[in-house]
């Protein structure tokens, strides 16, 4: 997947028919230019980045619309539809004005804010290369909020992570967001880092724990929280190694792993209650907990009595099961896909988390075959398209079991990946306006709870 360093730039982008529709908005602007459409109703109640399309209103005449889709964005190419690559959330901001650090209430929603990982993560930097000096870009970044997220330096629309490094054995990153406008493009060129708008930001790089070596990062990119600067910042594989990209003398988050303090962690790490032959080997169960990118951490989201999207206190990890990439997901069989831990009790409108450690289970098959228990509503039927040829389209379910023994059942909506290879079988929360739910791989495909 991907092709190396030394001219993957010079590629043509692949053509992926990727879309969703999305509600069209007005949003006034003093500014000259185009306008971005900044209120996509339906990216805002699914943040899914498995079908892409982004509206641009010109300013001159709010009839005309333009589109960019996956197809605009040949960096990120044949991954585009894969949405356990990438990254997207509201960030989390202090209150306007504040100086310095506030107390946890007075944290609240921010722009939300998508990344999309590059397609040649893996193969991009390949050891060192002294003198090597060049920018290459590694991720494309969508503002969909009217205002920049200052400690980034990200404006309203489109920017482009570039990072780079000087070579030698001991390598020093540096990172740059050049912000584009209303377009991706350009983001796939090398270039010199001189001539890059935007201003540098720091790199830190993650140590790895023992039992996992280079071959075990993700080819992903995700968004993490500083909780000393109370900023967001950016996680991202770059060449051998997890590099953290933020503002300054920024403070990287601990691993799931190195905290302690996290239930799914601990048990992985530390065997105390599974079958090592149910759960793969020593690597892959330390990968899942001690390298970000494979898991996702964020703040949940609830809606008050009013119906007004808040912030909640409660943190939410999601982990993939360690052989997730080998499930075989058969026929009316439970499938262990994932672990959730939040630290304390989440009611949203889809999901009923109990506070501590849950597994998720996925089932396909009818309801009465998979033993679901009768349902208020219809499950979506996988569509024909998404089916392996010879067999008949039917439901999937998941099954998320507590610490307590609790059992919620849900409906699953399952997206084919098209046969795509998934050399990171990662999982990530599920950003939605209407309530939190996960994204993992299932069968060639990603799914998430409806």
């Amino acid at each position: 997947m991907g092709t190396t360093a030394s001219h993957w730039w010079r590629k043509p982008g692949w053509v992926l028919v990727v879309v969703i529709a999305l509600a069209a908005g007005l949003w006034a602007c003093k500014d000259k230019g185009p306008v971005i459409d900044h209120t996509p109703e339906a990216w805002r109640a699914d943040c899914q980045q498995d079908s892409i399309l982004i509206v641009v209103r010109s300013k001159e005449d709010s009839t005309v619309y333009n589109t960019v889709t996956a197809e605009d964005m040949p960096l990120v190419e044949r991954i585009a539809n894969l949405p356990e690559y990438h990254d997207c959330q509201r960030f989390v901001v202090r209150p306007p004005r504040a100086a310095g650090a506030v107390t946890e209430r007075e944290l609240r929603f921010g722009p939300l804010v998508a990344i999309w990982a590059a397609d040649s993560l893996g193969v991009l930097f390949p050891g060192d290369q002294p003198g090597q000096s060049l920018a290459l870009p590694v991720a494309i970044i969508h503002n969909f909020d009217p205002t920049p997220y200052q400690p980034l330096g990200l404006e309203p629309g489109f920017s482009c992570l570039y990072i780079w490094h000087e070579g030698g054995v001991q390598r020093h990153w540096s990172a740059r967001i050049v912000p584009l406008g209303p377009s991706p493009s350009p983001c796939q060129e090398a270039r010199d880092p001189g001539a890059l708008a935007g201003g540098t930001l720091t790199v830190q790089t993650a140590e790895l724990p023992p039992d996992v070596g280079p071959a075990d990062i993700p080819w992903v990119a995700r968004f993490d929280w500083d909780s000393v600067q109370q900023e967001q910042y950016i996680g991202i594989r770059c060449g051998d190694q997890w590099c953290e990209i933020g503002n300054g003398h920024f403070m990287p988050s601990r691993s799931a792993l190195a905290t302690g303090t996290n239930a799914a962690g601990l048990k992985l790490a530390l065997g105390t209650s599974f079958a090592a032959t149910a759960f793969g080997s020593k690597s892959e169960q330390v990968r899942v907990v001690g390298i970000k990118g494979w898991y996702d951490q964020q703040r949940l989201d609830m809606r008050d009595q009013n119906g007004n999207l808040v912030i909640t206190n409660i943190v939410g990890t999601v982990i993939p099961h360690p052989t997730l990439a080998s499930a075989k997901f058969s026929d009316s069989f439970w499938t262990p896909v994932a672990f959730i831990n939040v630290t304390d009790e989440y009611h949203g409108k889809k999901l009923l988390l109990h506070k501590g450690l849950s597994t998720v289970y996925m089932c396909k098959g009818t309801g009465e075959k998979c033993g679901v228990p009768p349902q208020p509503s219809a499950c979506p039927t996988e569509p024909a398209n998404q089916t392996p040829p010879g067999e008949t389209p039917t439901p999937w379910w998941s099954k998320i079991v507590s610490d307590q023994g609790v059992v919620a059942y849900n409906c699953v909506i399952r997206r084919t990946h098209g046969g795509k290879a998934m050399p990171a079988a990662a999982a990530r929360w599920h950003w939605s306006e209407l309530d939190a739910t996960t994204w993992v791989a299932c069968r060639e495909g990603c799914c998430t709870v409806n």
